[in-house]
């Protein structure tokens, strides 16, 4: 019997060591089991408040998002307003604003010079083709300094005298074709009611204008340019018009030394007539032999040197004349909207004179007519 309690004793002191590692193994599996979940509870809270505060800080992104776009807008209008150039034509009342910039009679016939003369034009890097053409007519029409305009387009003085060297040249060429000498059909199919009792075969009313040039230093220039009539140095050109007030002949330059007579013999002007045409002139052209050795006509006003009193035939005659001959000088006053005919052109543009003269005239035949 002592000898199985011992044994019994053994076995008992051997199973509770098993019991408590079976126990001890059983609560490390439940710890295990428990921690898992208590991690993941934590984990989820943890992102939770990361998503929230990430939500908040995107929703303040996206305020200050909608701010700096506001601005921006803001920015963009003011950089809008402030820029000189085609955006500047745009941003207002544009035909307003080409008329005073350019001549031209609104905004559309602008974009249609630019793309008429885009191909033919050198490029610039910092200006478009727009704002070059631009560039040019607003020297032409404003008579600004180069450093002016230089100015309201952010670039160089050197930058624009290079455009107007390069681009006054290819322009005049290119708008020559605007400066027409129209058919005798299309002149009496198209004569104003004002001609008709008396002038009916008018195919040209001339007269010559005087542009004022800064004083050459070279004394022959000096001597050849010199108008006794202006009291300055000039240069002189002859301008035709059709009845309708169009422009249809612009001679190269002369010196303002040179008479009326001499400048309409050698612009190859009377070679433009046929048989039959009659011309209105001033009563300064001397030019009736020439007129009448090519079969044509010449009126001007009556001469009063040496005569108290002219008839009442005369004085009709030259009243009659000049409400019609007053349409040249309607003409010449649109060439000297354009401010570098009409003031003081500078020595470095006289060299561009005719091409100068011929671009203002195009311009101005691109206008509505003169005589309705």
């Amino acid at each position: 019997m002592k000898k199985l309690s011992v044994e019994n004793d053994q076995h008992v002191a051997v199973a509770v060591p098993a019991l408590m590692d079976i126990s001890s193994s059983l609560n490390c599996e439940a710890q295990f089991s428990e921690m898992p979940c208590a991690q993941t509870i934590a984990d989820q809270t943890t992102v939770i408040e990361e998503l929230a505060t990430l939500r908040l800080v995107h929703k303040k992104v996206q305020q200050e998002l909608k701010c700096l776009q506001v601005e921006n807008r803001k920015l963009k209008e003011q950089l809008v307003g402030s820029k000189f150039g085609t955006v500047y034509l745009r941003s207002g009342d544009s035909d307003k604003l080409t008329s005073f910039y350019t001549g031209l009679p609104n905004f559309r016939v602008f974009l249609w010079l630019v793309t008429f003369l885009q191909d033919s034009l050198p490029m610039f890097s910092s200006l478009s083709q727009e704002d070059t053409v631009l560039l040019v007519l607003i020297k032409l029409k404003l008579n600004l300094h180069n450093f002016d305009i230089a100015n309201r387009f952010k670039v160089s003085k050197t930058t624009v005298s290079d455009v107007l060297n390069r681009c006054i040249p290819i322009m005049a060429d290119k708008l020559k074709f605007l400066i027409h000498w129209p058919e005798r059909e299309d002149v009496l199919r198209t004569l104003p009611r004002v001609f008709k009792p008396w002038y009916k075969n008018a195919r040209s009313i001339i007269d010559c204008t005087e542009i004022y040039i800064d004083r050459p230093g070279n004394l022959t220039a000096r001597a050849s340019t010199w108008s006794n009539y202006k009291h300055n140095n000039t240069l002189k050109y002859l301008v035709s018009i059709t009845p309708v007030g169009a422009i249809s002949f612009v001679s190269c330059a002369f010196g303002g030394r040179v008479s009326d007579k001499v400048v309409t013999q050698r612009s190859g002007y009377l070679d433009l007539l046929e048989n039959g045409d009659l011309v209105l002139a001033d009563r300064g052209f001397l030019i009736a032999e020439e007129i009448t050795s090519r079969n044509c006509y010449l009126a001007i006003p009556s001469f009063t040197k040496g005569k108290t009193q002219l008839t009442q035939q005369q004085v009709e005659t030259s009243r009659r004349m000049s409400r019609v001959r007053i349409h040249v000088e309607r003409a010449i006053g649109r060439l000297k909207v354009f401010g570098i005919l009409n003031g003081q052109m500078h020595l470095n543009m006289v060299p561009h004179c005719d091409s100068i003269l011929t671009i203002c005239s195009g311009i101005c035949n691109l206008q509505p007519k003169l005589v309705k």
